[in-house]
């Protein structure tokens, strides 16, 4: 029926049926509403039967906080009882709580006085000899203690020189000029020269030593920091040229080790065992797919030196099965072992000729890479030859990084004094923190060693 032209006698008709349909439902929806409980919440879960909870299993070690050996203890405890005032007896312990602090006292300005008297006897003035050698270097007020914490934060913690101040002035009101803070790190430095010349030495003496440079300015002049580290040593050292002499001058023609760096030339000069960086290799590989990404034979090739890279790192070692003249004593043997692991790796190495000569004379992308791999091919899988020997220069990488950041900040050092005694200090403190040493303790050690006429402290654990 069509409301708009139905004539109006339909129209009241339908109106009232409506109304009373609508009372109807009115009076419905009341009667439902009584039937419904009340609180009872919209789409309730299906109840579900409680379990009871397990009692847990009780551990046979405790795995809370620990705490620590107390310094000082203080005990609390009641005389009289506090409700009526009688008498106690059998005290006990009841319950522990540890409360961490440390002391912030101002520094202490200590004035040693000389006194000089007459003696009648010997006719002559007489005064005690002063001798300070375990406090202080020389003539110098402050104290080796404060020297060897101000060289820990300016090397270990990475502090600026004006932070350093701020840090003396906030924290235990000793207020020290710049130029005084600056001192204090070049005498530090020179004191530590003898123990720096012996890490040189003591670094030769390793089996494996990592090698690694990068840029540092000089007063504005472009120079190189030389990183040669082992993992008990680091030692840095700053030059004005990126040669070859400087790796003959470092390492030198004794160091019977292994040298592990990344391709650039001036390691060639090393004529002894030389490990090459696989992540600087595959990092070129992953450049040259970014410049081709369309090129099969190139993703192929990537793909095949690659996965021959990580069945190398999954090597653990020689598998008796596959030498089966050998018997099992003489397997045993370190020697037969060690002859079977350059075995293995000149398999490897040949494995990746096969996949790179194709392209070596071939007009192709991955050109350069292969010719770099065919050149230094002996130079690629001594890690497999000798365990001791890893696979890429991450550590050599890693020991530069805060030089790196350091030259991003300040923009190098001002001097050729300011250098030494960054690289100084920075393969001092770096060697104490390898050989996880108490930084500051093992400086106040060496200070008040050279300043007391003593042996210096070993560096090499």
């Amino acid at each position: 029926m069509n409301l708009n032209t139905a004539p109006r006698r339909i129209l009241l008709a339908l109106i009232k049926k409506q109304q009373k349909e609508i009372e109807e439902l009115k009076k419905r929806i009341i009667q439902l509403e009584h039937k419904v409980p009340p609180n009872l919440p919209f789409n309730p879960k299906p109840s579900i039967k409680l379990k009871k909870k397990k009692k847990r299993r009780l551990r046979n070690q405790g795995y809370g906080r620990k705490l620590d050996i107390p310094t000082h203890i203080v005990k609390h405890a009641y005389s009289k009882c506090p409700d009526c005032n009688g008498k106690l007896y059998q005290g006990w312990l009841k319950r522990k709580r540890q409360i961490i602090d440390i002391p912030l006292t101002p520094a202490t300005i200590t004035e040693h006085q000389v006194c000089e008297h007459w003696c009648d006897g010997c006719k002559k003035k007489v005064s005690p000899k002063l001798d300070l050698s375990d406090r202080v270097l020389g003539n110098h007020r402050v104290s080796i203690k404060l020297m060897s914490y101000i060289a820990t934060l300016r090397e270990q913690e990475r502090k600026p020189y004006e932070e350093i101040q701020s840090h003396l002035l906030t924290f235990f009101h000793l207020d020290l000029s710049l130029g005084e803070i600056i001192e204090i790190c070049h005498i530090v430095a020179g004191k530590g020269l003898p123990l720096y010349e012996r890490l040189g030495n003591q670094m030769r003496s390793f089996p494996v030593v990592h090698g690694d440079e990068t840029g540092w300015r000089e007063d504005g002049v472009n120079g190189y920091i030389w990183n040669f580290n082992t993992p008990e040593v680091r030692y840095l050292t700053y030059k004005k040229t990126r040669g070859k002499q400087v790796v003959q001058e470092v390492i030198g023609e004794e160091f019977e080790g292994v040298l592990v760096s990344d391709f650039y030339a001036s390691y060639n000069t090393h004529l002894g065992y030389h490990q090459r960086c696989w992540v600087h290799l595959m990092r070129d590989v992953k450049k040259l797919i970014e410049t081709h990404p369309n090129h099969q034979k190139l993703k192929t090739w990537a793909r095949k030196v690659k996965g021959l890279y990580r069945k190398a790192k999954r090597y653990s070692g020689p598998d008796s099965g596959k030498y089966p003249t050998v018997t099992t004593q003489q397997y045993s043997n370190t020697a037969i072992k060690q002859r079977r692991r350059w075995y293995d790796a000149s398999k490897f190495r040949d494995k990746l000729l096969v996949i790179c000569r194709p392209y070596i004379n071939q007009e192709a992308p991955m050109r350069t890479l292969c010719q770099r791999i065919d050149k230094y091919q002996d130079e690629l899988f001594l890690f497999i030859a000798d365990s001791r020997v890893p696979s890429d220069n991450n550590s050599a990488e890693r020991s530069l990084r805060h030089s790196v950041i350091a030259r991003k900040i300040s923009g190098g050092t001002r001097s050729e004094k300011g250098s030494k005694t960054k690289f100084i200090l920075a393969s001092l403190f770096g060697t104490w923190k390898l050989q996880k040493k108490n930084s500051f303790q093992e400086c106040l050690k060496l200070l008040t060693a050279v300043s007391t006429n003593q042996p210096l402290p070993a560096i090499c654990v």
